[in-house]
C-alpha cells in the first residue's frame, strides 16, 4: 500500500515567510516532528507549490527548507534537492 506523501516548507527569512503568506492566503504554520531533536514550524504544502517555489527561488531571493514525511505518523526528514540536480546532468548526457 502507498503511502501518502506530505509536504512542508519552512521560511528561513522574513521576506520568504511574507512571500510565503502572500501566496498561501495568510495560511498558519504548524508543528512539524521532524527527526531532529526540536519541533520545527512550517507551512503544509502541496508538491505543486513547491515546485513553483523551487523555480523562483534566485528570481525573489527566497530562502527556505523543505520537509517531506511519509504516512500519517512518521516524522518528517529536511528534503534535499541535490539528488535532482545529478539527475537532470545524467538525462543532458
Amino acid at each position: 500500500m502507498k503511502q501518502k506523501v506530505t509536504w512542508y516548507v519552512k521560511p528561513l527569512d522574513s521576506h520568504t515567510n511574507k512571500v510565503i503568506q502572500r501566496e498561501l492566503n495568510g495560511a498558519e504554520q504548524v508543528k512539524l516532528k521532524t527527526n531532529l531533536e526540536k519541533p520545527v514550524l512550517a507551512y503544509q504544502v502541496d508538491h505543486a507549490f513547491i515546485t513553483r517555489l523551487n523555480d523562483s527561488k534566485y528570481d525573489l531571493h527566497l530562502k527556505y527548507k523543505v520537509y517531506k514525511r511519509q504516512g500519517k505518523d512518521s516524522l518528517a526528514n529536511e528534503f534535499s534537492f541535490s539528488f535532482l540536480n545529478k539527475k537532470k546532468k545524467q538525462n543532458k548526457l
